[in-house]
């Protein structure tokens, strides 16, 4: 029987594992072709609870039509949780006092959910999270589940009242519409989400729609990721500061960086 191996270098190790971890259920679940797990991480003063896809096996493209997920945002990624505890540690309890009331944070893509959902119990902020909305198949045969309906399954999980899921395509002017009349968000936040530099003008386009300061923490996995914020800075106007990431088990160089809009 085949070990479950780690999703990702640096993921972080949970303090509690369901029964779906031990290797007689991870064989039942290779034969039913599953591979889900739920796993129960403490971050600080909160745990958050939440279902992964633990095998990343690529998943081919069709060559028309709607992209499938690739599943690389059904597991955790390792700055999640360092992030985690920056954000609600120092970020948000500062942003609160200046605010005077709960910030609302946008998160852009979420996957998992473990860092909105965190700071939504952590902080009592109003959290968005977000999703493409992508569909995929844990195994061949199976029914499609939209990874969105994926996210709102982990939100539903945890006591977070303040924290819900939406549909977000990174540039798609139908979903960017959907949040205009909503109160615009005080920070938005996001996990990991450089590594592919193809989705750079979609993420720099939904950073300027929300039109306000932006958190990124990534790590640095094929040196591009600077090509990114120098595109928000000469196209959108932010302005960008970045400083090292700390968290244990990151085994590359981990950044957070701060964009902030013109007044």
């Amino acid at each position: 029987h085949r070990a479950p191996r780690q999703t990702d270098a640096g993921a972080p190790q949970s303090t509690q594992t369901t029964a779906a971890m031990r290797p007689h259920v991870l064989c039942y679940a290779l034969a039913t072709a599953s591979a889900i797990t739920r796993t129960t991480v403490d971050v600080g003063r909160v745990s958050v609870t939440y279902d992964q896809h633990y095998f990343d096996t690529p998943v081919p493209q069709p060559r028309q039509g709607q992209r499938v997920a690739d599943r690389s945002g059904l597991r955790p990624w390792p700055c999640a949780v360092p992030l985690l505890q920056h954000l609600s540690e120092a970020t948000v309890p500062a942003l609160e006092t200046s605010l005077g009331r709960p910030p609302r944070i946008l998160e852009l893509g979420s996957g998992v959910g473990l860092l909105g959902i965190g700071l939504a119990l952590a902080t009592g902020a109003e959290v968005t999270l977000t999703d493409p909305g992508l569909p995929t198949r844990f195994s061949k045969g199976a029914d499609s589940i939209s990874t969105l309906e994926f996210l709102r399954r982990n939100v539903a999980l945890n006591d977070a009242p303040t924290a819900r899921a939406e549909k977000l395509l990174w540039g798609d002017a139908d979903d960017l519409e959907a949040f205009r009349s909503a109160p615009p968000f005080d920070l938005v936040v996001a996990s990991e989400v450089l590594y592919e530099p193809s989705q750079y003008a979609a993420l720099a386009e939904t950073l300027a729609f929300f039109a306000t300061d932006a958190i990124i923490g990534y790590k640095v996995r094929h040196g591009r990721e600077q090509t990114f914020f120098d595109r928000c800075a000469d196209e959108h106007g932010f302005r960008v500061t970045s400083e090292p990431l700390a968290g244990e088990k990151l085994s590359k160089d981990a950044v957070l960086a701060t964009l902030r809009r013109p007044q």
